[in-house]
């Protein structure tokens, strides 16, 4: 039998492959998981739809000041389209903090040291497979 992620050949009862350590059931990589309590998306969605229907009162706004006139309507009509913009400013905060969160789980992982038996991850100075007890 093959292993379908390196193509090294292993023995027909393995469960695990011998040489990348991943199991011979797995069909897919196991995905980083997020930072906990992560509701990333949900608050970015939110930002932008609020970023932008605010703009968009802002000049839905300003179209009666043209007609009108007056300095002190300027400043009325600014005012939602700037909160607009702050809001689109705060999401873009939120998702490039998230994305340096997931950069650094990523570097966390890639340097821990997969069990060739069982898969699971260990610290780059073990010695043995914390799960599994195996040798590394």
């Amino acid at each position: 039998m093959k292993c379908k992620h390196c193509d090294a050949e292993l023995p027909d009862e393995a469960k695990f492959c011998l040489s990348c350590g991943r199991s011979v059931d797995m069909l897919v990589l196991e995905p980083v998981k997020p930072p906990s309590g992560s509701d990333t998306d949900t608050r970015a969605v939110i930002l932008l739809a609020f970023g932008i229907f605010t703009m968009m009162i802002g000049v839905m706004m300003i179209m009666p000041v043209l007609l009108i006139g007056g300095s002190h309507l300027w400043l009325l009509a600014a005012l939602p389209f700037a909160v607009g913009a702050s809001l689109l400013a705060i999401r873009y905060y939120v998702l490039h903090s998230y994305a340096h969160k997931v950069e650094n789980l990523r570097e966390e992982v890639s340097a821990k040291i997969r069990c060739r038996y069982c898969g699971s991850l260990n610290a780059q100075a073990a010695r043995k497979c914390e799960s599994c007890g195996a040798t590394l």
